[in-house]
């Protein structure tokens, strides 16, 4: 879910992890399109996961705000103002209902709930986050056979894969 910075109250950072399906490493560059500082491999089992806080995106790529290993190797901040390629990284899709307001989630066609929706999503589904800028994520994923795209609010993103992994067995 959306993080706020305790250090600036109107920053917000996106969080997601990298896919557990995904058999090749996450690398982890120095610049865009510069060195590999690191590699990192998905772990066996459902407690294992390499979770990332988006600083910003730029064309195909996420600068690290921090970056979580469990089980733990390395100190998060090991990885502050790195780089990788924004490719196979997933947040969960999550509304809630209550009695007295139906929160749903839409994805736009552009980073503003003024903009035109063009998909109401499921609750828990998985997505691929593609870009971040401010509170929004472009996202994702397939429909039948086609694919859809948009901007999904942080407010409706769950980065926390042990939340809803059962359903995702």
């Amino acid at each position: 879910m959306a993080q706020n910075n305790p250090e600036n109250q109107s920053e917000v950072y996106t969080r997601c992890y990298y896919d557990h399906k995904v058999k090749s490493p996450l690398l982890v560059y120095d610049a865009v399109d510069g060195h590999v500082i690191d590699t990192l491999y998905n772990s066996a089992g459902n407690e294992a996961w390499l979770r990332l806080t988006i600083l910003e995106s730029d064309y195909g790529w996420f600068k690290i705000k921090e970056l979580t290993i469990t089980p733990p190797s390395k100190s998060k901040e090991d990885y502050k103002d790195y780089w990788v390629k924004s490719e196979n990284f997933i947040v969960f899709v999550d509304h809630k209902i209550d009695l007295n307001s139906l929160d749903v989630a839409y994805l736009y066609d552009l980073p503003s709930t003024q903009a035109n929706r063009i998909h109401k999503l499921d609750q828990f589904q998985k997505v691929m986050v593609t870009e971040v800028t401010e509170n929004w994520s472009r996202v994702r994923f397939e429909v039948d056979t086609n694919e859809i795209e948009g901007w999904l609010h942080l407010k409706h993103q769950i980065s926390n894969p042990l939340t809803v992994l059962s359903k995702f067995k």
